[in-house]
């Protein structure tokens, strides 16, 4: 019969059966287990290594946004309109686009390498 016939009981009486050996092993609670112990906090290392750098990404597409010319949505009271608003936004973050500048105030050469790099 396929395992799950035999339900969760006999599964896991299944395992501890085939497993009895390695359990009884003596330096399997010494060596074993405690290689066990290092590779889940290894595991759990890279998962925290992994959590702290999409914040951190997080935190520098957030810083990067006016750049971009990424605005925030600006928020309006009742019989505001945020066509004004947004265009205040542009005004207020328009001195921080660097490749609109480039091409006001920027040579031709000048203007190849800001492509170059975005």
């Amino acid at each position: 019969l396929p395992r799950y016939d035999y339900g969760s009981n006999g599964v896991l009486g299944y395992y501890h059966a085939q497993l009895t050996d390695i359990v009884q092993y003596p330096d399997a609670r010494t060596e074993l287990f405690h290689a066990f112990r290092e590779l889940g906090n290894i595991i759990l290392f890279c998962m925290l290594i992994e959590q702290a750098l999409s914040q951190e990404e997080v935190t520098d597409l957030l810083h990067a946004a006016p750049f971009q010319n990424i605005l925030p949505r600006p928020y309006c009271a009742e019989g505001e309109k945020p066509e004004t608003k947004t265009k205040r936004l542009e005004a207020k973050y328009a001195a921080l686009q660097i490749v609109q500048n480039v091409d006001k105030y920027g040579t031709a050469k000048l203007h190849l390498q800001t492509l170059d790099i975005i």
